[in-house]
């Protein structure tokens, strides 16, 4: 063997040998954790919007991205987790999370530029705590997505379903970017 090969493989030894040592004896500790879905607590109203609000300047246009969440009644814990991708890419998040609520909601305007599908899933939860300490859950899930194109050969616009055979075109292309970047 080369002596950098053994240098890198004694290296190598050496680090796994202080990991080892540092994570030997840790307890896992879970990080997520499971209730069982309570079936008397239902979201009334659950939604994710993302809406085109218009030019922001030469160069960049504005998107609204809402989410709101409203219980059948008030629970021990509320929380609204939302993910907003461009062109299959992590682009923002929103989360809040409230104790002895029903309703949740937020609000962020978010800037882009060139042409762009965007997605957001959401994820509206809640956590209620019943007699005997014993611990139930309720969940829902919402999502939208928009495209919005912005091409120096055509004005500004957005769509959420194709209608016409230039929205069906500009689709098929920003559907192949994303594919492409997830790939």
């Amino acid at each position: 063997m080369q002596p950098k090969w053994i240098f890198l493989l004694l290296l190598a030894f050496i680090t796994s040998g202080f990991l080892y040592a540092y994570y030997h004896g840790k307890s896992v500790r879970e990080s997520i954790i499971f209730f069982p879905i309570d079936d008397s607590v239902n979201f009334e109203k659950a939604s994710t919007s993302l809406q085109f609000v218009g030019k922001k300047d030469a160069d960049e246009y504005t998107i609204e991205w809402e989410v709101t969440s409203i219980t059948n009644k008030k629970i021990f814990l509320r929380q609204d987790i939302s993910l907003l991708f461009a062109d299959g890419k992590l682009l923002d998040t929103l989360s809040e999370w409230e104790d002895q609520s029903q309703k949740l909601s937020q609000f962020k305007k978010v800037s882009g530029k060139d042409s762009s599908h965007y997605q957001a899933i959401s994820l509206h939860y809640g956590e209620i705590h019943l007699e005997n300490n014993l611990i139930r859950s309720t969940h829902y899930i919402t999502y939208d997505h928009l495209y919005v194109i912005d091409s120096e050969f055509t004005e500004l616009f957005s769509f959420k379903k194709p209608h016409t055979e230039e929205e069906q075109e500009w689709k098929d292309i920003l559907d192949k970017v994303s594919n492409s970047i997830l790939k």
